[in-house]
């Protein structure tokens, strides 16, 4: 059976929290619980029927577009499948999104002469067929998510398009933190959308997906070292006890990791050669001697995703957080030809603490559990120790970042990523970049700011903190993706700067 809504107040998109609801009135945008949809102030003139489905149906939505001038759409459900209209101005979910322009040029194709140009103009204008021809893309992948038995209810990627004959800046694709999803950083996409920007929020490689130790990257022992040594671990159950007994790789202390490289040394005469291999990374040839690896999907899978943003005008850029920070950059490595300007948060280019890291990838070819941020999530920590053989990846690939504008924003209580790889990564892009002009920017939240790893999102917590400097955070990253600069003294003020677009409030 069908049943069929009409909207003409609201343009409600897919949303990637199972509990949540976003309505969004014209100018606002409010997260509600989704027990909250029957109140009268979440109901909007012709929206309250499709509410009360919503409601019944356990499904979950977010406003994540613009609002406003959507007439004789319908919204379509059927069975559990949700399909989504493209509205007069975007649309997205499991079935739909739309479009950018440039003069000429395709998306990213911003040659050096071209960025050296650092502040742009809102001049591409939209056509039809660039809309049509991204949107197909687009809703190509999206549609190859929502009918794959192993997706992962509330991860769909998303877009947000402007329409036909709105001029904008270029396209913004966005890449969330390991083990999060596409939404993670929706309020930023949300403000750059309405700020002229397209955006793409398509997902860290297979994060829409469950069953991580199948899907996700990871880093695994070739099966001739991996069959006897995970025996010998299981037979052991001293260093099985000590490893469980982390409860969380990171927590692991010191002394827990001298205890457990002791034991995990005796399990086979080669292990000292495949502990120095897989800290050598991508590169080395033990590596590929002892370890089969899939961390390279990382940037693979996002020049797939680039590929589909080709029939949009104007230049493209990166956004990520934590492991989608290392992506950003990553794919600016790979492809520096497209990508005109990189901003990662935090990104997790080696993980903090010596001690941690070594656990995690010793523990990887083991087999040994840990969840991320959805406790009921559990992943291999192979899985996790291919986010650092792929920040060393991305580490090595310097030279061809290089050219290619950045700016990194940095916390010191960052509990995931090493901030002295981080700076010192700058300093090398510095470095390298010569006498080019290309700017390499980095700003960094103070200890006593109380800012947390995932800076990104306001009401995100993390360490019992929250980023209270999030509105400037949005202004400079918008100042820096048009104008190439940042006022780093503004990042640590919680008064907007006036002369920048307003960010809307929580």
């Amino acid at each position: 059976m069908t049943m069929a809504f009409p909207v003409s107040s609201c343009t409600f998109l897919q949303h990637n929290e199972p509990h949540l609801l976003v309505h969004r009135k014209p100018g606002q945008c409010h997260l509600r619980n989704a027990a909250e949809i029957s109140k009268p102030q979440v109901a909007m003139g012709d929206i309250s029927e499709f509410c009360a489905l919503i409601k019944s149906s356990g499904k979950s939505l977010a406003a994540a577009s613009r609002c406003g001038g959507l007439k004789n759409s319908l919204y379509s459900r059927e069975d559990t499948s949700l399909l989504w209209p493209l509205s007069s101005s975007t649309a997205s979910g499991p079935a739909n999104r739309s479009s950018v322009s440039i003069r000429s040029t395709m998306a990213g194709s911003f040659d050096v002469l071209e960025r050296k140009n650092l502040k742009l103009s809102r001049e591409y204008t939209l056509t039809d067929s660039q809309v049509s021809t991204a949107k197909s893309a687009f809703d190509a992948f999206i549609r190859s998510v929502a009918t794959n038995p192993e997706r992962r209810e509330g991860a769909y990627p998303y877009y947000l398009l402007h329409k036909p004959g709105e001029k904008v800046y270029g396209t913004v694709l966005f890449f969330h933190g390991f083990s999060n999803r596409p939404d993670q950083m929706w309020r930023l996409a949300q403000y750059l959308f309405d700020n002229g920007f397209n955006v793409y929020q398509p997902s860290i490689h297979n994060h829409y997906l469950l069953n991580p130790d199948k899907n996700w990257a990871q880093v695994d022992l070739k099966p001739q070292w991996k069959g006897p040594i995970r025996q010998k671990f299981l037979n052991d159950p001293v260093l099985k006890a000590a490893i469980d007994g982390i409860g969380s790789i990171n927590n692991v202390t010191d002394q827990q990791t001298a205890y457990i490289l002791q034991r995990v040394h005796a399990l086979s005469p080669d292990m000292d050669d495949i502990v120095e291999a897989i800290n050598d990374g991508d590169y080395s040839d033990k590596f590929k001697k002892y370890y089969d690896s899939s961390h390279l999907a990382y940037v693979e899978d996002a020049e797939a995703r680039l590929k589909e943003c080709e029939s949009l005008p104007g230049p493209a850029f990166t956004i990520g957080l934590s492991v989608g920070g290392s992506v950003a950059l990553g794919l600016a490595a790979h492809r520096p030809d497209k990508i005109a300007k990189v901003v990662a948060y935090a990104p997790l280019l080696k993980q903090i603490g010596e001690a941690r890291r070594q656990a995690t990838l010793i523990a990887g070819p083991l087999d040994v559990k840990e969840s991320g941020w959805d406790p009921k999530l559990q992943f291999t920590v192979g899985c996790y120790a291919a986010t650092d053989v792929f920040g060393n990846h991305v580490l090595k690939e310097a030279g061809k970042i290089a050219p290619v504008p950045t700016f990194l924003m940095l916390t010191e209580n960052d509990d995931s990523a090493d901030i002295d790889t981080n700076k010192n990564f700058t300093s090398q892009l510095k470095q390298l970049s010569g006498n080019s002009g290309t700017p390499h920017l980095q700003s960094m939240y103070t200890a006593d700011m109380r800012v947390p790893h995932p800076m990104v999102d306001p009401i995100e917590v993390s360490q019992g903190m929250t980023n209270r400097y999030w509105v400037t955070l949005y202004q400079e990253t918008f100042r820096f993706l048009t104008e190439g600069t940042v006022n780093d003294g503004q990042l640590k003020r919680t008064t907007p700067d006036p002369s920048l677009p307003k960010v809307p409030p929580v």
